[in-house]
């Protein structure tokens, strides 16, 4: 198995190993193992981490509030992993990151945006503005293609508009060390 530790700022580490080696976890935060050992989740004290598996797609979702008690949450990080997107799709998976980006910013507001390599992966980050329900979220989007496996890692942390700078300095943190297993 082949780990890749990502900072979308820095590379932190590459390693070759059959069990994560992963580095300490920030204060306030812990690490949640996830997809048999091959990949983590940074998860802030105190808030709720859930997953699904729904028509072949991997979903985690670590929340502020309880979504086991209504089945949604206003403040939270959420991470689908879709395999196999070149066969279901007809495009590699950085082809299909590139469309997914397109739809979404041009139906929001967007805040910020960019792309490049990290390791094995295409990467695209944007932020956006989006009205829900008489609701404005913004909504960070990071989304890791391999196009290698055929993998895509789709992160999307949102918060109420009023809520975000608060809730962003914990979502930055979550994103900014990223565990994601090369081989997926």
């Amino acid at each position: 198995m082949k780990l890749t530790i990502i900072s979308f700022f820095l590379i932190i580490m590459t390693v070759f190993a059959y069990a994560i080696d992963l580095p300490p976890a920030p204060s306030g935060y812990s690490w949640k193992v996830i997809l048999n050992d091959k990949s983590a989740l940074l998860i802030p004290d105190g808030w709720f981490f859930k997953h699904e598996t729904k028509a072949g797609t991997e979903a985690f979702f670590v929340t502020k509030e309880d979504i086991n008690l209504n089945g949604v949450f206003k403040t939270g990080l959420t991470l689908n992993i879709l395999k196999n997107i070149d066969a279901k799709s007809s495009m590699p998976p950085s082809v299909y990151a590139m469309k997914l980006m397109s739809e979404i910013c041009s139906s929001n507001t967007v805040i910020k945006s960019s792309s490049g390599d990290n390791g094995p992966f295409k990467t695209f980050l944007f932020q956006v503005n989006s009205k829900n329900d008489n609701e404005t979220l913004i909504i960070h989007h990071v989304l890791a293609a391999n196009d290698a496996t055929g993998t895509l890692w789709l992160y999307i942390f949102e918060a109420p508009e009023e809520q975000w700078k608060e809730a962003w300095k914990t979502g930055e943190v979550m994103l900014n060390i990223l565990a994601l297993e090369t081989e997926i």
